[in-house]
């Protein structure tokens, strides 16, 4: 999965903290940065790592997760188009979930990054900042909210980063399983399957062809809040 240099600045012009960057600039940036390669279920980066580096998710899908008591929890799923500080994934695995490009960027180089564009490290801090809020919000819900409340928030936060409005719902892309679903908020897969009747049965969500689609977002918004 080989791309060309203007692929590159394309790809790179989509991330969060490097948008305000020109052409030229990122271009350069592309140069002195080569990217790694992954394919689907090749393991990124394992919980015995332990280094200083960014890694820009500039292509595909991965998925972050541990293994508790012989079993994978998964944490979260992170798009194309984010940054993930390799020492928040201490203890963690990470995952391709679908032919992902990745460009390490080892301390040194994002200092002169930062040095040169402070803009770029003000938007990292905020879109590093905002994943953290959100994971402290799932510890929240799982220690304060029933199960059909947290799987309606989780739903919400999917739409919010990958959901495709179609013609009568917003579609999530990714087929998670109900397994994957219940590692990242902390539940059972026969619990997730009874949630997810309670949510069909208020008319918020369906299920078609293994993917989720939202119906009634405003509905899924209020069992989000009723938990």
């Amino acid at each position: 999965m080989r791309i060309t240099l203007a692929q590159e600045v394309r790809l790179l012009a989509a991330v969060d903290c490097l948008e305000t960057l020109s052409e030229e600039k990122l271009e350069n940036f592309a140069k002195r940065h080569p990217d790694d390669y992954f394919e689907p279920g090749e393991v990124i980066s394992t919980p015995w790592e332990q280094n200083e580096s960014l890694l820009i998710l500039k292509k595909g899908q991965v998925r972050i997760y541990r293994i508790w008591q012989g079993r994978e929890q998964t944490l979260d799923h992170v798009e194309e188009g984010t940054v993930l500080a390799a020492h928040r994934l201490d203890g963690s695995y990470v995952e391709a979930m679908e032919p992902v490009i990745i460009l390490p960027l080892a301390k040194e180089g994002a200092l002169r990054l930062f040095k040169r564009h402070p803009e770029v490290a003000w938007r990292l801090i905020e879109g590093l900042t905002k994943r953290m809020r959100r994971g402290d919000e799932r510890l929240a819900d799982i220690a304060l909210k029933k199960i059909d409340a947290r799987l309606a928030n989780l739903l919400l936060e999917l739409v919010e980063d990958e959901g495709v409005a179609t013609r009568d719902a917003y579609k999530i892309p990714t087929p998670y399983t109900q397994d994957e679903l219940g590692a990242m908020i902390g539940a059972r897969r026969v619990a997730i399957t009874r949630a997810f009747g309670k949510l069909r049965d208020a008319g918020a969500v369906e299920t078609r062809r293994h993917l989720t689609y939202v119906t009634d977002l405003q509905a899924l918004e209020h069992l989000a809040q009723a938990g």
